[in-house]
């Protein structure tokens, strides 16, 4: 029996990593944007056309839109739990140079459900966040959000 408790634990300490995993950390390639300074001449860039889309990880959602003269809509949904979750929005304007979308205006807004399904709370946490997002490839970008001081640089969000 001792033996049978042993192998479940370690099957689930197992899977646990495995979800921690999926959007852990990975190393910036070679030649791609980095840093605030840092522009990309040695890559493939990636153009104002191929960022549309919607990007995955994990639990979260982000959709890009693009308008004219290179502004950027970007609406990101994060699910905290089958009960509540976080959208937040933003805008900017896309670098071409660095890949990059630099956003001062950015709402997050929590959703609360009650085990019915009804919304039992809808509140906005704040209407001046700021941060990037850093578009990595054609396929990928991450999400760094400076107002709440979150390193999302970590988690790699692909287009679906």
């Amino acid at each position: 029996m001792n033996m049978k408790k042993a192998v479940s634990l370690l099957l689930a300490c197992v899977l646990c990593l495995a979800l921690f995993a999926a959007c852990g950390k990975t190393e910036t390639p070679a030649g791609k944007p980095d840093s605030e300074e840092h522009t990309v001449s040695e890559a493939t860039p990636v153009t104002f056309e191929e960022i549309a889309g919607n990007y995955v990880c994990g639990r979260c959602n982000i959709t890009v839109e693009t308008g004219e003269n290179n502004e950027v809509k970007i609406s990101v949904h994060w699910g905290s739990s089958a009960l509540e979750f976080y959208d937040w929005t933003m805008s900017g304007v896309y670098d071409a140079d660095t890949w990059r979308v630099n956003y001062t205006n950015g709402v997050k807004t929590l959703t609360v459900f009650d085990e019915s399904g009804n919304e039992t709370e809808s509140k906005t946490e704040y209407e001046d966040g700021y941060g990037r997002i850093q578009f990595v490839s054609a396929n990928q970008l991450m999400w760094q959000d400076e107002y709440e001081q979150e390193n999302l640089v970590d988690m790699i969000f692909v287009k679906d």
